[in-house]
């Protein structure tokens, strides 16, 4: 990896993913470094800033991050687990 990720998230909001879904914000870095990841904009709402939503490969299972950028650093909003319609996505985003 030639540029270091910095990421960012709201502590109190990170433990309560850690908690009720066993997932770390922390393995962000993994999807959005995957080769193969799968990004949009988040255009559901008027955010008033851009959102991504990607889905990308941690440890063998799909996984849905939702972020933002602020400067150069990935401020993490959500993280859980995909559903299979966006596994087919991921899946199949090169056929």
């Amino acid at each position: 990896m030639d540029e270091e990720i910095e990421l960012e998230w709201d502590e109190v909001k990170r433990r309560q993913t850690l908690k009720e879904r066993g997932l770390d914000f922390m393995l962000a870095r993994y999807i959005l470094t995957d080769p193969n990841m799968v990004r949009r904009i988040d255009d559901r709402k008027n955010y008033k800033e851009i959102r991504y939503i990607a889905y990308g490969m941690v440890q063998g299972e799909i996984l849905c991050l939702c972020y933002t950028m602020r400067g150069k650093i990935y401020r993490i909003i959500s993280l859980r687990n995909t559903h299979e319609k966006e596994r087919k996505k991921y899946y199949e985003q090169d056929s």
